[in-house]
Parts: structure tokens; C-alpha cells; sequence
């Protein structure tokens, strides 16, 4: 009831082109709103209509069915055919079957790519959070769920209905603050536990998957100091004192 657009009234052609979007998955006590806008737009160079770079995608093996995967991707590995005659090739320094090579190493790549996409479902790169867990997916839909029961009655601001799925949304907040609390925790439990234990493997494996993502750019101040020499100093300090 709060929020407005404000526009030139020569692009508002329709009295209903402003709706509420409510969506179960919005844990802010705002509702946002869209607003559609008829425009005329010349353009003058080639770039202007250039698409947009599509996002960065991976498989979530995690959620795949596997054995799925793995049937499928013997069949196809079952159907390229062997290069023989590069098995029973006895010369030194051989090119004349870099082709074949070449084609049955693309083979099994397409082969890989193929039984990947169809059998484990893509994600975002960088949204997933490393501590999401099944509980919070079940959370997450009781909340769509009980939003979408809510616009079919009209929305109301009183009632039942509307205390369930602000009961919800509540719930479903305090288990993400957990969970991310949790893993904080956990992960400083397993630097020292790698630490006492003088294991660098995992000690950097679980320093990377906690501190080196892709969207977080390392700091070259610290503590008012400049230069990558006494970042590595003072956390040299830090670690020493736990």
C-alpha cells in the first residue's frame, strides 16, 4: 500500500498494468510490484540490441539421480566405436591417426555432456549457499504453499489462513539464520581441528570452499595495512594464537 511508481502518463495505456507480485519465496515484509510500460525505442547502433550474456550454470550432483546418469552414460559409451587401428599402430612418432584420436576423445566428452544434462539438473553458479540442506527446501515450499492458498482467498490481513503463513515465513527465516550460524561455526571447528592436526590438504580445501568464492575479491588492507606481505603476517599471527 505504500509503494508507487511514478511515470509519464503516455506510458501507461492500461489501468491494470500494476500488480502485486507475491511470491512464497520472498522472506521481506514487501511485496514488490511490476509495472508494464509501452515504449517506443529507435535504435541508432548494433549494440543497443545485443542479448544479454546468459548466466553461468552447473550440475547439482547432489540432487541428480545417478544411477540414472550412470546407465545412460554406459549405453553411450557402449556405442562409439573403438579405434583399432591406433591400439595396433607400432610407429614411433605416429600422426596419421590424430583424427581418429581426436574424434574418440570427443566422443566420450560429448558422451559425459550428454548423460550429464539430461540426468542431473543445472544451478546457478554462486546462489546456491554450501549450507542449504533438504530441510530448508521442504521450509521453502510450505511457505510457497501456504502463499499460494493465501492469493487464492483474496489475501487477507486477519484470519487463520494468514497466520499460518506468516508462521511460515517466520520458521523458514530463523532455519536459514541457523544454518548459516551453524556452518560458521562447524567450518571454524574443522580449520582447527585440521590445524591440531597439521592436515594442509583439508585445511585449504575447507579455507577455499568457505573464503574463495568467485564473487568475493581478497582484501589488500587490512588492519590499515597494505600489501599482500602483511595480510599473510597477520593471519600468520591469527593462527598462531589459537
Amino acid at each position: 500500500m505504500i509503494d508507487h511508481m511514478l511515470c509519464s502518463p503516455e506510458l501507461i495505456r492500461e489501468q491494470n498494468c500494476v500488480r502485486i507480485l507475491l511470491d512464497g519465496d520472498n522472506l521481506s515484509d514487501h511485496l514488490a510490484i511490476s509495472c508494464v510500460c509501452v515504449m517506443s525505442v529507435v535504435c541508432h547502433h548494433l549494440r543497443c540490441c545485443s542479448v544479454s550474456p546468459t548466466c553461468t550454470t552447473k550440475l547439482s550432483w547432489d540432487k541428480g539421480d545417478i544411477y540414472a546418469y550412470q546407465s545412460m552414460l554406459s549405453q553411450f559409451l557402449s556405442n562409439i566405436a573403438l579405434p583399432t587401428e591406433v591400439l595396433l599402430c607400432k610407429g614411433k612418432s605416429c600422426v596419421c591417426h590424430y583424427g581418429l584420436l581426436q574424434r574418440y576423445y570427443s566422443d566420450i566428452v560429448n558422451s559425459l555432456e550428454t548423460a550429464g544434462n539430461q540426468c542431473i539438473p543445472p544451478v546457478k553458479v554462486g546462489v546456491r549457499k554450501h549450507w542449504w540442506s533438504p530441510d530448508l527446501d521442504e521450509l521453502k515450499q510450505q511457505c510457497i504453499d501456504i502463499c499460494n492458498l493465501w492469493k487464492d482467498i483474496g489475501c487477507p490481513r486477519n484470519g487463520l489462513i494468514n497466520a499460518e503463513r506468516l508462521k511460515c515465513k517466520y520458521k523458514y527465516k530463523q532455519a536459514i539464520k541457523e544454518a548459516a550460524f551453524n556452518a560458521d561455526r562447524n567450518l571454524n571447528d574443522d580449520l582447527f581441528n585440521h590445524l591440531c592436526t597439521e592436515d594442509d590438504v583439508r585445511f585449504r580445501k575447507a579455507w577455499r570452499k568457505r573464503f574463495c568464492a568467485n564473487n568475493v575479491a581478497p582484501t589488500t588492507v587490512l588492519n590499515g595495512k597494505c600489501g599482500l606481505v602483511q595480510l599473510y603476517i597477520n593471519l600468520l599471527v591469527i593462527i598462531a594464537i589459537f
